[in-house]
């Protein structure tokens, strides 16, 4: 029998993981010309870019979860933002630490309530989190014994005060700039195999961007949706609100790429690199800002693309589910895949532009229920008792709900099969990790 031998440290390969918050799939530059992304765009022409990629949750704590551990939020039961992802779960910093890598998170985790109590339980022996960012500025302000107005008020107390449209002062103070010096910092540190997580807390809302990040796009060029929905506690925007809000949306993503531009500078070049969103942002999208209970792409659908050197460039349009990315990686860096993992190796197909998944599953809530399965043609959701049914290839953007009897219970016997294969096939442990 052939013993499989496991790569020596000097043969492992980098892996830079980078996650926005809330980002939409078209808010890219190689997406849209109107985006503002000289980086990611310079990265895309040398990765897989992939164009149809969906997460598991449309809200932030189980979609990470689903992109961390490769598994359903059925599987690792984390439904809402206020259920911490269990210690039972092995995530990726687990996989890669135990395959003798460093491992480090930099931003928002998002993992429990008490990240950073807990960061080192899911793997991840290196960290500067969320939580260390406010403690760091606190410290500065107290000591020059001026009023905590910056950066805690300029962001962190905006979205208590239900104020979604913020103005940032200073880009030095705040969570984009100083988590990717923390990170360029610990990567340049040594020449040991390392995993680096880079997340950041933008575009999440408040809308707000940094000079000159603010005033990068003018607001007379953004569009005001037809039809304004009521939401979050009954606040509605008006046609102002929408102009200012969207152009900030836009400086943040250009923002951060400015950091990733940084970052991608500090790394080797057979360095794995992937970049992606936690979810999207409506952004106008039917009336809707932020996000919800709803499935439309905007909501639900995301930038991802990989660069692997050792892999050829090209354009994936086959659907790709956040679970994916795990798996995905695994392979590419020669590790065995744990049996728990619930999504697909993609390489295969990058390389001969073949269909791996039939479908796109995503769901949220263990109340208000949302269920959604997209295939290469349609996608269906359900909410309540509330149905929607969308031909994607005549009707992109989601504005007819047809009534099509049949081709309603087809989706609906679809989602149904496809749950039943997100059920959890390994047992739950009875001690923790």
């Amino acid at each position: 029998m052939k013993l499989k031998i496991k790569n020596t440290n000097s043969q492992k390969r980098n892996v830079l993981l980078i996650i926005t918050d809330q980002q939409r799939y078209d808010a890219v530059g190689y997406n849209s010309k109107f985006v503002k992304t000289p980086n990611l765009d310079k990265l895309s022409k040398k990765s897989i870019v992939c164009s149809n990629a969906y997460v598991q949750s449309p809200q932030c704590q189980p979609s990470r979860a689903s992109i961390f551990t490769g598994r359903y939020p059925t599987a690792h039961r984390v439904w809402w933002n206020s259920i911490d992802l269990p210690h039972t779960e092995k995530t990726i910093g687990h996989i890669l630490s135990d395959d003798g890598y460093n491992t480090a998170f930099f931003g928002k985790a998002h993992f429990s309530n008490q990240d950073k109590r807990n960061i080192k339980n899911y793997g991840f022996q290196h960290d500067f989190l969320f939580s260390d960012w406010i403690t760091l500025q606190s410290k500065k302000y107290v000591k020059i014994k001026k009023k905590m107005q910056l950066p805690k008020d300029e962001y962190y107390n905006c979205m208590g005060d239900k104020r979604w449209i913020g103005k940032l002062t200073d880009r030095d103070l705040h969570h984009e700039d100083i988590i990717t010096n923390k990170a360029i910092d610990w990567i340049t540190s040594s020449n040991d195999p390392k995993l680096c997580v880079v997340s950041y807390i933008g575009p999440h809302p408040p809308y707000a961007a940094p000079p000159p990040f603010s005033e990068l796009y003018d607001k007379k060029d953004m569009e005001v949706p037809k039809t304004k929905s009521y939401a979050y506690s009954g606040h509605c925007l008006t046609d102002d609100d929408w102009r200012e809000l969207k152009s900030q949306y836009y400086g943040m993503v250009s923002w951060i790429d400015d950091n990733v531009g940084k970052l991608l500078s500090a790394v080797k070049d057979n360095t794995i690199v992937i970049f992606m969103s936690d979810h999207g942002d409506i952004l106008g999208d039917h009336g809707h800002f932020s996000k919800g209970l709803f499935a439309y792409d905007g909501n639900v659908k995301i930038p991802l693309m990989i660069y692997n050197n050792e892999i050829q460039p090209c354009k994936y349009d086959h659907i790709v589910q956040s679970i994916d990315v795990l798996p995905t990686l695994l392979h590419m860096l020669k590790i065995v895949r744990p049996k728990s993992l619930q999504g697909n190796i993609l390489t295969s197909g990058f390389k001969s532009n073949s269909k791996i998944n039939d479908y796109a599953l995503s769901m949220i809530g263990y109340r208000d229920r949302l269920r959604m399965i997209r295939d290469d043609k349609y996608k269906y959701w359900i909410i309540g008792q509330e149905e929607k049914l969308f031909d994607l290839q005549s009707d992109p953007g989601e504005n007819v709900n047809i009534r099509n009897g049949r081709i309603l219970s087809q989706m609906r016997k679809k989602l149904l099969s496809a749950l039943i294969s997100a059920e959890d096939t390994i047992p739950i442990p009875h001690s923790h990790r």
